[in-house]
């Protein structure tokens, strides 16, 4: 078996700013193949420049194919006394860099920022179960810190609560001991604890500091927003500085944090709850209150004399499985269930007596509207509306509601149909019931944005709709804006190799120290609505278990990355090869100066 083979090891890369012969950002030091770095490098470059004057030591996560990368990022000078950063690269399958543990490994105790600086060559792979025992050495630690940030956990909390397809670009200052302390990670750490793996649907990635939101991390930390044409729509800037509204997201996200910091090692009740629901698509009317109902049944519970076990671990819907409870409960909740079916004829009556006189076009609209995402709801209000056909307000409406529910496809959600199906459904639904609306200045936007998601997601399956809906013998009569937008999201982005990546890099105009560089977009591998973290669960208990927890460990003259067969030479090679420049460039300045006197000299002659 290869060392490439062997179970239980994450690849290493070391990337920085080259100088010599390679410009440019590059990979100096790794273990994986040529090719597959420069693969990385392609992939993952936008997020391993932070060119800063003000920059702070972060960490990213991000995902790249099916594998996940972590990255460590430290601000550094170049030999131009610019900005620049050094990265130390971990990648891996989602086993080996689970969310949790690498959100405490924030601190870094895998290497120095001297290895991300000086180290080049072939570096060795990393074992997990070393990475595993530094992360969770750290564990009690992390979890003694959270209530610092607990303001900043319930609006992040609750603006995820609003809308789960949003990512959030945080404002740095707006956090505690900001910029002495950079909490962001426990604000990430927090949200993973409170939503689990499965509620939002999202790839779990994050950057704890950046100089741009627009990398499409679920959540960046920045110093300040800056103003940007076309923002992304699903994005949400937030300031954890300003007071928190008294809505419904917040005062949830409120309820849920308070839990998670009680008992901050508990299945996430969100993860619990997204797994026995098929409606973690809903949209905020119908999910929210549900969710209060569940805190408010769990709260009960958890008050009731003689229920102590499930307070500690409270079913979140159904009656508690423990016997000792039952005799409390039939005389508390009766009540709570028989109080709904009094009040359910005065409130279901009206509108059988309504609906007759009701013009049947409006009732069709309000019953596809009642649908939400559910599409075996509303397939017969879609079919009955195009059988009566509607009159121009009746068609925008619908035009509205459509595209409201992105034409009912949600390849990634609950739905009976398979992906193909989805797929002809939608471009059928999308010729009747939203082409002749395209020239309406009130769909313009609505069009645009469905448009724009469809092509930023970029999977198999999106693509596939939308080429059927960009028919290519008869187009649809977008407008302008809508089409410049469109070509935009679609414009090819080849893949470089390493050489084109750097030669690029050094052609880019330098910027002043303190000026922060343009960062483009990464080109990021599509999600995959399957990457799942399954890391919710209690650390593992090792054979050997790890001492208990200690104070924030200082780098040590050694840590394991170099392990204990890789001595750490090549910074005496790498110290070597810069006197060796500087040898060269003392030798070659006065041949230099003698070729360009004989140069104005010749020049001189001639003319």
């Amino acid at each position: 078996m290869t060392d490439r083979d062997a179970p239980g090891q994450v690849d290493q890369l070391v990337v920085r700013w080259l100088g010599g012969q390679d410009k440019g950002l590059g990979a100096a030091g790794y273990s994986v193949t040529p090719e597959r770095a420069a693969e990385l490098l392609d992939a993952l470059g936008p997020l391993l420049r932070v060119e800063d004057s003000r920059a702070q030591p972060s960490l990213v996560r991000a995902k790249v194919g099916s594998e996940v990368a972590l990255v460590r990022r430290w601000p550094v000078r170049d030999r131009h006394g610019r900005p620049s950063t050094a990265s130390h690269l971990l990648v891996g399958p989602l086993e080996a860099l689970p969310m949790r543990e690498c959100l405490l490994l924030r601190d870094w105790p895998v290497a120095p920022p001297e290895f991300a600086e000086q180290e080049s060559g072939q570096l060795p792979r990393l074992p997990v179960a070393r990475l595993r025992a530094a992360a969770w050495e750290r564990q009690a630690q992390t979890e003694a810190q959270l209530p610092v940030v607990r303001t900043a956990l319930v609006a992040a909390t609750a603006a995820l609560l609003a809308d789960p397809r949003r990512h959030l670009s945080l404002l740095g200052p707006g956090l505690p001991d900001w910029p002495a302390h950079n909490h962001a990670a426990l604000v990430v750490y927090g949200l993973h604890g409170i939503f689990g793996p499965r509620w939002l649907q999202q790839h779990w990635t994050f950057a704890t500091y950046d100089t741009v939101d627009s990398h499409r991390l679920l959540v960046t930390t920045v110093p300040q927003w800056r103003r940007a044409d076309g923002r992304d729509p699903l994005l949400t800037r937030l300031d954890p500085s300003q007071p928190l509204p008294r809505d419904l997201p917040h005062e949830l996200a409120r309820q849920l944090v308070g839990r998670f910091l009680e008992r901050p090692r508990e299945r996430p009740l969100l993860d619990e709850l997204a797994q026995r629901w098929s409606e973690t698509r809903r949209p905020p009317d119908r999910r929210l209150p549900e969710l209060e109902r569940v805190l408010r049944a769990t709260a009960d519970r958890a008050a009731t004399p003689g229920a102590g076990r499930p307070a500690q671990h409270p079913d979140p819907v159904g009656p508690p499985t423990h016997p000792e409870p039952t005799h409390h409960e039939p005389t508390r909740q009766e009540p709570t269930r028989q109080e709904p079916e009094r009040q359910e004829p005065a409130r279901q009556e009206p509108a059988r007596q309504e609906l007759p006189r009701q013009d049947p076009e409006q009732a069709l609209l309000e019953q596809l509207a009642a649908a939400d995402d559910d599409w075996a709801a509303a397939a017969p209000a879609l079919a009955a509306v195009r059988r009566l056909g509607l009159g121009q307000a009746g068609a925008a409406e619908l035009c509205r509601l459509v595209l409201a529910q992105q034409l009912w496809f949600y390849p990634a959600g609950p739905d009976p149909r398979d992906e193909r199906r989805q797929v002809t459904d939608a471009a059928e639904l999308f010729a009747w019931a939203v082409r002749p609306q395209l020239r309406d200045p009130a769909q313009e936007r609505r069009v645009s944005d469905f448009l724009h998601v469809l092509a930023e997601r970029a999977d198999d399956v999106d693509r596939d709709l939308l080429n059927l809906l960009l028919d290519r013998d008869d187009p649809p009569d977008l407008p302008p804006r809508v089409w410049c937008r469109l070509l935009r999201d679609l414009a090819p982005r080849p893949a470089r190799s390493a050489a084109q990546s750097t030669a690029q890099s050094a052609a880019q105009p330098s910027t002043q120290p303190g000026e922060p560089s343009p960062t483009p977009t990464p080109v990021l591998a599509p999600e995959d609505p399957e990457w799942v973290d399954p890391d919710w669960a209690d650390p593992p208990v090792p054979s050997n278990p790890p001492p208990p927890p200690a104070p924030p460990p200082v780098p040590s003259a050694r840590p394991f990355a170099y392990l204990d067969d890789h001595p750490p030479a090549r910074r005496e090679q790498s110290s070597q090869r810069s006197q060796g420049w500087l040898i060269t460039a003392a030798v070659g300045a006065p041949v230099l100066v003698v070729v360009l006197v004989l140069v104005l000299v010749l020049s001189a002659l001639f003319h």
